[in-house]
């Protein structure tokens, strides 16, 4: 009789192992009540990126989103150029921005030509002198005027879409390097003598970020 009883516990147990499912049980509550299974634990984690935006014009070269960043840019600077060279373009300085925003906005230069600070003759008239602006990773920006009392400005789309215009990244930064160069046929006569009446000229340029 004991052997008989002992076959059958081992036959309850392994058929248990292969047709049964497994019974979790709750000691509190006895042996014939099943647990319950937990939900997934969630946990939420969270951090924050600072706006950042910074542009402007620079003497120095910065050749990353932190070093454009912390950069101090150039306020009211006059940037000495020459007449006399005709043959080079005279670097003049960076435009240098950085941002993170995720607005869209469009960054526009404008540059205008040389004026004299003070009248020209009798008239009382000013000169205005036309150059070229070289802005690297551009097309040339053609600042004209036909050297007499009608001055002149020439424009340059620099980005039209800001965060959007393809920085993969999420960031945008770049710094340009900036030159101008004269043309000898509208400044000096035959022998290369540069003819223009003395004093000081005066142009500017301007970068304007508006949104969008």
């Amino acid at each position: 009789m004991k052997k008989l009883i002992t076959l059958m516990l081992v036959l309850l147990i392994v058929g248990g192992a292969v047709f049964g499912e497994p019974t979790y049980t709750d000691q509190s509550l006895g042996a014939s009540t099943a647990a319950s299974i937990p939900t997934n634990a969630v946990l939420n984690i969270q951090a924050n990126s600072v706006n950042q935006f910074v542009h402007g014009f620079s003497m120095t070269d910065k050749t990353t989103y932190g070093g454009i960043i912390s950069n101090t840019m150039e306020t009211g600077v006059y940037k000495t150029i020459l007449f006399s060279e005709t043959n080079n373009a005279q670097p003049i300085g960076y435009y240098q921005i950085a941002t993170n925003s995720r607005n869209k906005f469009s960054v526009t230069l404008t540059a205008t030509t040389l004026k004299s600070e003070k009248y020209i003759g009798s008239t009382g008239t000013y000169m205005h002198v036309p150059y070229t602006l070289k802005v690297e990773g551009y097309d040339d920006v053609s600042v004209e005027t036909d050297v007499n009392t009608t001055g002149g400005s020439g424009t340059l789309q620099l980005y039209a879409m800001g965060f959007q215009s393809g920085n993969t990244n999420g960031v945008l930064f770049s710094s340009n390097a900036l030159s101008v160069l004269f043309d000898a046929a509208k400044i000096k006569d035959s022998t290369g003598t540069v003819i223009l009446p003395e004093g000081n000229y005066v142009g500017t340029i301007t970068v304007a970020v508006t949104g969008n």
